[in-house]
């Protein structure tokens, strides 16, 4: 059995710098869901996460696309 676990912005953003919160993603325990703003906000602290990790914004912003989650909901839906 999958467990679903929905996710905010802070573990997208924990999951671009890395470490644990990348680990959880890794795992095929879970099915991940989240809605089309938490993407949105995620994106606008792509600028913070690509000076921590010394890279250009682009290349952060390619990583998002590369997270597990399954399921993109537009903002109006109840999960």
């Amino acid at each position: 059995m999958t467990n679903t676990i929905v996710v905010d912005a802070n573990v997208l953003l924990a999951a671009l710098l890395g470490g644990r919160a990348k680990d959880l993603f890794a795992s095929k325990s879970f099915r991940f869901v989240t809605t089309e703003s938490t993407v949105w906000e995620a994106t606008k602290y792509t600028h913070f996460i690509a000076s921590k990790l010394n890279l250009a914004e682009e290349q952060v912003l390619q990583r998002l696309p590369e997270l597990p989650i399954l399921t993109v909901h537009p903002p109006s839906c109840s999960l």
